[in-house]
């Protein structure tokens, strides 16, 4: 898992350190994650107490691409392994990536065995002492992931080193039971753990301490104070953190100030895909968040064009405290405080993309005509229907080539700056067997950004004149219906050269079903005079931004 890599790397850090007292560290983790819904609702997702203990340290030559294979190899200088394989994995995990690495070869430099536990006893481990609470004494729940070396494998002077190594995780699942639970027996003080010494494990064990520290937790409503962490901007729309690709997103927090901050504490930022299994952004290889300046930053700028609109993903802060108790071990509890994200096309992004440079920024608004076409800005975005970014989502959903989709070629244009182009606005209000009934074409894909409202236009005092008010919708009935169009479009695809490993791009026409939406207004008692003049029903669009 995740946390384990990270506490294997920091616990290795710490046993090669001239600072470290032989070569033993411990890590103790109290890890937290959370979901946010709406502006002030998270969900605690479940959590974790993580122990992790080395005793045995090793260095490898990390630019070697070869480490890890399962063939002998010799010093090389392309690829890059000057030393070659001077050590052999028989079983364990060497770089605590989750992944055995038995029977496989590393270009080690620097190794060190166990010098004061003894190696593959996990029932002799246990907790031995700990703050009053409700963690069962003693707790005994060890795995051995003990890892076994030979080292200076190209020389007569073979020696066997063991990598002492004990894990344990007690789990809390999702929900307030279990959040509970884990408040319950997970307080904060001195933990005391006892290992097995070595060569004389059954006498005398060797009893490590660590204490666990206040950390940051999130938002309880109950709590008068509104003290814990939050996202405080979003514009939610069913459990999602609404964000527009083509605008930079000011995302912010609260909760991690100076009263629950520790030295050595940091903050990551990242986008994990929507099974939360892969980070999506930032788009490095190997995967690794954004670290931020420092733990008390409490915003972060989200550049444009990473994603596309249709999108989907989880936003990631990672809050991870990394605070010494000892030569030998700290506290290495993390929080993670997430929210789903949809990607979201707004008016301000459309506008961005759509008007071209130098336009005035009365003409840019949404009550503008840039076109000059008689119809505004905003309707000629909000009764848009085939957009390039429905079209694009749409085809990424359904490509099933033989590469990897990029993105659309075939484009539509934008209307808003076309005077010849308009949308198809409302179409009505008619009779349909006695009944008034009204079609308004609706934009895909805006989350809950945009607004339809319908009007009912009247003859005003002056002749001539109308005004408007809203139209009583207790009137009518209002459906979404959904009508499917299929069409060919051509889109943009890349596959990887197994040589170069540099994306090769290719085209291809894609037959695409896209799916626009209209609402329907429906009268819900037939008109008394079929021949009488029909009420002039109009549709304003109010498209708004994200907080």
């Amino acid at each position: 898992m995740e946390t384990h890599r990270i506490l294997a790397a920091a616990v290795a850090t710490i046993a090669l350190s001239p600072a470290a007292n032989a070569d033993v560290a411990m890590a103790l983790s109290a890890n937290r994650t959370y979901t946010q819904t709406n502006a002030f609702n998270l969900n605690f997702e479940g959590g974790e107490l993580d122990l992790l203990f080395v005793d045995g340290a090793y260095a490898i030559d990390a630019i070697c691409p070869r480490n890890g294979s399962a063939v002998f190899y010799n010093p090389t200088e392309i690829p890059p392994c000057q030393i070659g394989a001077t050590g052999f994995v028989t079983s364990g995990d060497l770089n605590g990536d989750g992944v055995r690495d038995d029977s496989s070869y590393w270009s080690i430099t620097e190794i060190q065995g166990a010098q004061a536990v003894e190696p593959s006893r996990p029932e002799l481990v246990q907790l031995y002492a700990a703050p009053p609470s409700k963690l069962p004494r003693p707790l005994d729940a060890f795995r051995d992931e003990t890892t076994v070396v030979f080292y200076n494998i190209r020389t007569p002077n073979v020696s066997q080193f063991d990598l002492t190594q004990y894990h344990m995780e007690r789990i809390y699942g999702p929900g307030t039971g279990d959040l509970r639970r884990m408040n319950e027996e997970i307080v904060t003080g001195q933990y005391v753990f006892t290992f097995p010494r070595i060569t004389m494990p059954d006498q005398n064990p060797v009893a490590y301490a660590v204490t666990i520290t206040p950390s940051l937790n999130a938002l309880d409503p109950s709590n008068r104070t509104q003290a814990g962490f939050r996202f405080t901007t979003g514009s939610w729309n069913n459990e999602y953190y609404q964000m527009d690709p083509r605008l930079i997103n000011r995302i912010r927090w609260t909760g991690n100030d100076r009263t629950i901050v520790r030295a050595g504490d940091q903050m990551y930022f990242s986008i994990l895909d929507s099974a939360e299994d892969a980070i999506v952004f930032p788009p490095t290889v190997p995967e690794n968040p954004v670290r931020l300046a420092n733990p008390t930053v409490q915003a972060y700028n989200m550049p444009p064009f990473f994603f596309v609109v249709g999108d989907e993903g989880v936003m990631n802060l990672e809050y991870n405290r990394f605070l010494r108790s000892s030569g030998v071990s700290f506290d290495g509890s993390d929080r993670d405080f997430r929210a789903k994200v949809l990607f979201v096309d707004t008016y301000g992004g459309y506008s961005q993309t759509a008007l071209p440079a130098g336009t005035s920024k009365r003409d840019r608004s949404p009550t503008g005509d840039a076109d000059h076409d008689g119809m505004t800005n905003a309707e000629e975005y909000g009764f848009q229907q085939l957009t390039n970014e429905h079209i694009n989502a749409s085809a990424k959903a359904q490509y099933a080539g033989t590469g990897t989709y990029h993105s659309l070629v075939s484009t539509v244009p934008e209307p808003i700056s076309d005077p010849t182009r308009k949308p198809d606005g409302p179409v009505g209000p008619r009779l349909e067997e006695n009944f008034i009934v009204m079609d308004v074409p609706i934009r895909p894909r805006t989350g809950n950004t945009v607004k339809y409202e319908f009007q009912l236009w009247v003859d005003g005092k002056k002749p001539g004149k109308k005004k408007s008010s809203k139209l009583n919708m207790n009137d009518y009935d209002l459906d979404l219906v959904t009508e499917t169009q299929t069409n060919t479009y051509t889109v943009q695809y890349y596959t990887i050269d197994p040589l170069t490993l540099q994306r090769v791009y290719g085209q291809a026409d894609v037959s695409v079903d896209v799916e626009v939406q209209k609402y329907v207004l429906r009268s819900k008692e037939p008109v008394l005079d079929p021949l009488a003049e029909l009420p002039d029903i109009r549709v304003k669009v109010n498209p708004g931004t994200l907080k």
